[in-house]
């Protein structure tokens, strides 16, 4: 069976750990019916962002959201598969989805991202028609999230190196040796 690598920066993973974040914008979607099960990988960060981000404070003092484990848990996250998620579902949008406040509220729930944030990344910009092709994105809802005490290697899941974005992965590689 497949499942999917999603790779996820720091930040996010700790809004998404901390069950804040409950749905991921991406440009893309895998040729799979929901639900599908997606790891986590936490991409690894530069030890000056870890040190100086003004919001690792925010994501380390809820110490639940980790498992009970502080900061040093925290850092050793970076780079490595922090936990899994099943996608209970993918829906579409486009730039046309904040015309409507409505809309707009609807479309950015869950994702702690601002419309800004959403125009930046599918690169919407002045003068660009909303409708054009190149703005769409799905939302990738999370549920049955759990974050794994100890943090696993992406060769224990058969991979190299950590995916652009996201990939497939195959389920066997992933699962407990059975007894």
């Amino acid at each position: 069976m497949k499942s999917v690598m999603i790779s996820i920066q720091p930040k996010w993973c700790g809004l998404i750990a901390n069950r804040k974040k409950t749905v991921e914008v991406r440009k893309t979607k895998p040729e799979l019916e929901t639900p599908f099960k997606c790891y986590i990988y936490c991409t690894k960060s530069k030890k000056e962002f870890l040190q100086s981000h003004s919001n690792i404070k925010f994501y380390c003092e809820d110490r639940d959201f980790i498992g009970g484990h502080g900061v040093g848990w925290y850092r050793r996250l970076n780079g490595s598969v922090i936990g899994e998620f099943v996608c209970s579902d993918i829906t579409w949008g486009n730039g046309l989805n904040f015309v409507v406040k409505e809309d707009a509220e609807t479309t950015l729930q869950g994702t702690c991202l601002t419309k800004d944030d959403i125009y930046k990344y599918i690169g919407l910009e002045r003068g660009m028609s909303r409708s054009d092709k190149k703005t769409e994105f799905y939302r990738w809802h999370i549920s049955d999230l759990v974050i794994y005490d100890k943090p696993k290697e992406l060769s224990e899941f058969g991979l190299e190196r950590p995916p652009q974005s996201w990939c497939y992965v195959n389920e066997e590689n992933n699962e407990e040796p059975k007894k």
